[in-house]
């Protein structure tokens, strides 16, 4: 699964938004049927309004760049690429709900064992409490 970053910083930790994030997942691979994948987990982001690239966190080894970010009205689209550990490339489309919720989409395309793979991902976040939040080193 690809996870976003946030954009560079150094804050001090300050309340955040615990989010409850479920998340869909279906992999397509030529020949291949697999069935859907679902999970849910609580995260802490930042106090302001939902950021997407706030899913996309580096991994150790990673190299991720967020492109062609747009915002339009309460919808949010963007495209990642990255380049490590594999080469791996996603849009999204993520919306702010009127609950300080919110829901959106991803599609990413890579290779797995030498075949081309689309893995779809559908988002759901609900506001469900505080938490404290500290933004990510990088």
């Amino acid at each position: 699964m690809l996870v976003l970053s946030v954009p560079s910083c150094v804050l001090a930790a300050s309340q955040g938004r615990l989010m409850k994030l479920t998340t869909t997942t279906t992999l397509h691979m030529q020949g291949m049927a697999m069935p859907q994948r679902v999970m849910s987990r609580e995260v802490c982001t930042a106090p302001a309004g939902f950021d997407p690239r706030q899913l996309v966190s580096s991994r150790s080894g990673s190299d991720c760049k967020v492109s062609d970010y747009r915002q339009r009205s309460s919808t949010i689209t963007f495209h990642v690429a990255c380049t490590r550990p594999q080469k791996v490339s996603s849009d999204g489309t993520f919306r702010q709900l009127a609950d300080s919720g919110f829901d959106g989409e991803m599609r990413t395309t890579t290779a797995v064992a030498g075949h081309d793979a689309t893995l779809d991902t559908h988002y759901v976040g609900q506001h469900v409490g505080d938490c404290t939040y500290t933004p990510p080193k990088h």
